[in-house]
């Protein structure tokens, strides 16, 4: 019961994180896209999200895949990371409430940090 509980819970929490993320990279995009069209020479980066938010909504809505500049990864970096944190909150449920709240929120934090560092270095290595 448990572990379907907390897998259900961390199933949501990511959904609508990938969401949220996913909609700020589109606006951000389109926001690019506009600045890189108009005739008027400026960096996007002064008028859209700078370049380090830009890769953490990239590491926040892809996952593992941030560093592929695709968008046919895109759904299968939802479902890769719904599985992935579905598996881990049910695990995390049979252990008491704060300490799973906590490994879970560190691990999370961990994984997103390491995404964005990595869609970052994507630039560079590619």
């Amino acid at each position: 019961m448990y572990l379907v509980l907390g897998a259900l819970l961390t199933s949501a929490i990511i959904l609508i994180e990938v969401g949220i993320g996913d909609i700020f990279l589109s606006r951000d995009m389109e926001c690019r896209e506009m600045v890189y069209s108009s005739r008027i020479l400026s960096d996007p980066e002064l008028i859209c999200l700078p370049e380090g938010v830009h890769y953490f909504l990239r590491a926040l809505s892809r996952g593992p895949f941030a560093s592929v500049n695709s968008e046919v990864s895109s759904p299968i970096a939802w479902i890769v990371l719904w599985i992935s944190y579905a598996i881990l909150g049910g695990l995390l449920a049979i252990f008491p409430s704060r300490s799973s709240i906590g490994i879970f929120l560190g691990v999370h934090i961990f994984a997103i940090t390491l995404f964005t560092f990595l869609a970052y270095l994507s630039n560079f290595l590619a």
